[in-house]
């Protein structure tokens, strides 16, 4: 596991060696992989903390699961800490994935990042996030929808559209 990871950090722009090597992880299965939340907390690169964030959310297991509650509270540090990454949110299908994990769980542990997300404009929206306001999101949460409607192109406002119609 180590060196998988350490690879996958050396790879990091890598998109085919990340999917390959979380292919490589969901398989060892759960036991062997209760320690991959240790490195949820060293990595910074956005693809290999994606992959470690994919992992986790397929164990179905609780606590580790709602480890990714500090995962989201850090990811604004990380983004300070990382340079030579594009675009305005780097960090956007992390944060997406591990508030879809939260919210399997029917958790609400981490809305006031849901919220401060999505009424953001400098941060981006992913698909996975806006799944999330669907299963957990309440009647507060439809401002914040409306304002994200606004800033985004045609595609995602008919996924707005429907986690708005859903809540």
């Amino acid at each position: 596991l180590p060196s998988l990871i350490a690879a996958m950090r050396t790879r990091h722009r890598d998109p085919e060696f990340a999917s390959r090597a979380a292919m490589v992880l969901k398989g060892l299965g759960p036991r062997r992989l209760r320690p991959v939340a240790d490195y949820l907390d060293s990595v910074a690169e956005p693809l290999p903390l994606e992959v470690l964030v994919d992992v986790v959310a397929s164990l179905e297991d609780r606590p580790l699961t709602y480890r990714l509650r500090e995962v989201i509270d850090s990811l604004d540090t990380r983004r300070g800490s990382i340079g030579g990454f594009a675009g305005s949110d780097p960090y956007a299908r992390v944060r997406g994935k591990a508030h879809l994990a939260l919210a399997r769980l029917g958790s609400r542990v981490a809305v006031g990042d849901l919220k401060l997300t999505l009424s953001d404009p400098s941060r981006g929206i992913d698909p996975d996030l806006l799944a999330a306001a669907g299963r957990i999101g309440t009647r507060e949460e439809l401002p914040d929808l409306l304002r994200a409607y606004g800033r985004e192109d045609a595609w995602m406002r008919a996924k707005i559209r429907e986690v708005f119609w859903q809540i």
